[in-house]
């Protein structure tokens, strides 16, 4: 195994789960013997300690990828957290590192991966849903703005105005009284 291959597995092992991840115990077992056949100099000579580093490596990428679709269907379940999180807890700060612990992922890594399925930030997926949120209330209209902008997770009224108009180009009070609900659910959706 060459040092380019060695890299090129260890960054695709890191793309796919980050530099922090869990594995099997069987894995940690075979990594162990491994590192103690290298450490005794059981190896004799750089072909065998090669070989040995690299079934260490590909224990590594059979664990994390382990077919590619384990790898992937984990990434789903640990976004579909958050997602379902950021539904559920609207009304109430979010930041970043709250998504990423609920991902079981790192802040960093939580968010590359966030950004690559849903398209845009974490940051920017809570105020797109805050907003939406926010839509569908003031065309329910039973409550006040300010209200719904603490339902919405905004602790100022006039700043959730402000993001609000970003968003619609209308003020919450315009958007309720002129209508503009069918081109938010346009938007929205």
């Amino acid at each position: 195994m060459t040092g380019q291959e060695a890299l090129r597995l260890n960054r695709a092992i890191i793309a796919v789960a980050g530099p922090v991840f869990r594995l099997r115990g069987e894995t940690v077992a075979r990594l162990a013997a491994m590192s103690l056949e290298l450490r005794d100099g059981h190896a004799r000579g750089a072909g065998e300690a090669s070989a040995i580093a690299y079934a260490a490596t590909m224990a590594l990428y059979d664990d994390v990828l382990g077919g590619e679709g384990a790898a992937a269907r984990a990434r789903g379940e640990a976004i579909a957290r958050a997602l379902a999180f950021v539904k559920s807890h609207l009304h109430e700060p979010l930041c970043v590192q709250t998504l990423a612990d609920v991902a079981g992922l790192s802040r960093a890594h939580f968010s590359r991966l966030f950004a690559g399925c849903e398209g845009v930030s974490p940051a920017e997926y809570v105020l797109n849903e805050r907003m939406r949120r926010a839509a569908r209330l003031l065309v329910g209209g039973g409550e006040s703005v300010k209200q719904i902008s603490g339902d919405c997770g905004f602790e100022d009224p006039n700043y959730f105005a402000k993001a609000f108009r970003r968003a619609y180009g209308l003020s919450p009070t315009e958007f309720r009284t002129t209508g503009m609900y069918s081109v938010a659910s346009r938007r929205a959706g």
